[in-house]
């Protein structure tokens, strides 16, 4: 990755939420995502396909910088994206009760499980592609990668897998420009059902089942359309987010209704390896445009708004962001007291703010309050009511402690006047065991 980070892994903050169909605003982050099918399949088949968008993350198989498929893959041995998120792999990584995930900042709550096998699929033995990963999901399911990342095998069921066939040198990986998925299929089914990629110049199909095809366009700049199997396209436009930066950010999506949604952005800093400065792209503007272009919604976005510039990245502190740790996370006793903001303010068609909220998170990304305002008799906004969420999280053991990411206790106020803030009942009370287990739940 280039101006974006180091590598695929940026950020501990980005794999706290997954990314959602359709375009959405990251919450600790404000970053865009944009994930949007290409094949679905029904009675029984799981041969489905999603692309999706975060800026920075590298160019998979053909796309353009910024763009990939939804399909796990390794890069380099040393991150491990599923499901649009990037976990980093450490083998000697361990929590407080001495489990080892082979994933950091990944505890046994978590019930992900990466390791290292050798094994040959194929017959006769001796023959076949080598296993050399194992990813084991939360729901039990199982993922083979070999020796360079790519995937093998995806288990999506407890009947069926998908198998994958890649094009271009062997021993490499997906990170490699002549590294490209040609098919996947799923043998289970017992027919011989595949969905195709035919990669032509600046555009990929991808090959459904029943004839159906899906277009992927794209120039230098990113994917500049997606047309579905059903004729419907998508176009994408992208800008400069500031001078002198060579790659854009996306400014607009045109959608097949004739609506759009424009994007404007403001910087995010970071420390990147070698103690230069950096930027990263967050929204902070969305103008939601009807057909005429004329703005129906106007949503604004303040990353660092109350905070005095403390943002995820952990910037003020002269934490970098490289290598294999989230600073933050990883930091010394002082930074208990680190914490964040996100603002986000909606507007009417006039201009009008009709809400807003104020997230606050600590050094590991989580949600630690949650202000909510309402609109006053004279239009204006006012602190409404908060929900604070406090964690148990030892100074010795941090991010290693396995509950760490449960709160402990979660409370409820509302605002009243200028007398402060009244909590609600009832407030809410939870206590884990040393291997996440609900050991008790008070109410009162």
């Amino acid at each position: 990755m280039s101006e974006g980070g180091q590598g695929q892994f940026r950020s501990f903050a980005l794999a706290r939420v997954p990314i959602p169909e359709g375009a959405a605003i990251h919450p600790n982050t404000a970053f865009l995502t944009y994930k949007v099918p290409l094949v679905r399949t029904h009675q029984g088949l799981n041969l489905n396909l999603d692309i999706f968008y975060e800026y920075g993350i590298p160019g998979m198989s053909g796309l353009p910088q910024g763009w990939s498929f939804d399909i796990p893959y390794i890069l380099d041995g040393r991150s491990l994206t599923i499901n649009g998120r990037t976990y980093l792999i450490d083998f000697d990584w361990m929590d407080s009760t001495g489990y080892a995930t082979g994933l950091k900042y990944i505890n046994s709550d978590h019930k992900m499980f990466l390791r290292k096998i050798l094994r040959r699929r194929g017959e006769p033995p001796g023959e076949g592609d080598v296993w050399e990963y194992e990813l084991i999901q939360p729901n039990g399911l199982c993922v083979y990668f070999d020796a360079y990342g790519k995937p093998l095998e995806n288990h999506v069921d407890n009947k069926s897998y998908l198998r994958y066939v890649f094009s271009g040198e062997k021993n490499a990986g997906l990170g490699s420009p002549g590294v490209r998925l040609e098919s996947f299929e799923d043998p289970s089914t017992g027919r011989d059902l595949h969905v195709r990629f035919t990669y032509e110049g600046s555009k990929v199909k991808v090959g459904a089942l029943l004839g159906k095809v899906a277009e992927i366009s794209f120039d230098f700049e990113g994917v500049t359309a997606i047309k579905n199997s059903a004729g419907l396209e998508t176009v994408f436009e992208y800008e400069a987010y500031m001078e002198n930066m060579p790659m854009k950010a996306i400014s607009k999506i045109i959608y097949p209704t004739g609506i759009s949604s424009r994007y404007e952005y403001e910087t995010t800093e970071f420390w990147d390896g070698s103690g230069r400065r950096r930027y990263l792209p967050s929204v902070s503007h969305h103008y939601r445009l009807d057909e005429n272009e004329k703005v129906q919604e106007h949503t604004e976005y303040m990353v660092s708004g109350l905070a005095i510039g403390n943002t995820f990245t952990g910037f003020n502190f002269e934490l970098k962001m490289a290598g294999n740790t989230d600073s933050p996370m990883d930091g010394d006793g002082d930074l208990l007291n680190f914490a964040y903001d996100v603002i986000q303010i909606v507007y009417d068609n006039d201009g009008n703010s009709t809400s807003q909220i104020t997230i606050w998170f600590n050094s590991y990304h989580l949600p630690t309050q949650i202000v909510r305002w309402k609109v006053g008799d004279k239009g204006e906004l006012t602190e409404g009511w908060k929900t604070t969420y406090s964690y148990d999280i030892p100074v010795d053991d941090r991010a290693r402690t396995v509950n760490y990411q449960h709160p402990v206790s979660i409370e409820d106020s509302d605002r009243e006047g200028d007398g402060g803030w009244k909590p609600r009942a009832p407030l809410s009370k939870e206590e884990h065991d040393e291997r996440s287990k609900l050991a008790s739940s008070y109410v009162w």
